[in-house]
């Protein structure tokens, strides 16, 4: 799944888990994928990126220091995922809202539904 028109509507550090609340761009073939809706160019729909049993996260700062954009209904977003990567034991997360290193034993991706 490509990240790159998917945006990001918040996140949430836990004790050991890591949020990132996202709007996800989604293309025929994903098994998520719906008709868009009316005004849409392709299926957007709501879920998480959720990191478990985290043990260290870099570089991730407060929602309240990073630049947003607000659209036209009202909704602020932190711009898109421009790569995800897995490295070592580490899960590094860039975008306009920085580069985040997330040191976990698992990551996962739900579409709600």
């Amino acid at each position: 799944m490509s990240l790159g028109d998917s945006s990001v509507l918040g996140w949430r550090v836990g004790p050991d888990s890591v949020e990132f609340a996202v709007d996800f761009s989604l293309w025929p073939g994903s098994r998520f994928y719906r008709d868009p809706r009316k005004g849409e160019w392709t299926c957007y729909r709501r879920g998480f990126l959720r990191f478990s049993a985290v043990t260290a996260v870099e570089g991730l700062k407060p929602q309240a220091e990073v630049p947003f954009a607000t659209d036209a209904s009202g909704e602020k977003d932190f711009g898109s995922i421009e790569a995800l990567e897995e490295q070592a034991g580490a899960v590094v997360v860039a975008g306009d809202f920085g580069t985040v290193t997330i040191r976990c034993s698992s990551w996962a991706i739900e579409i709600e539904e």
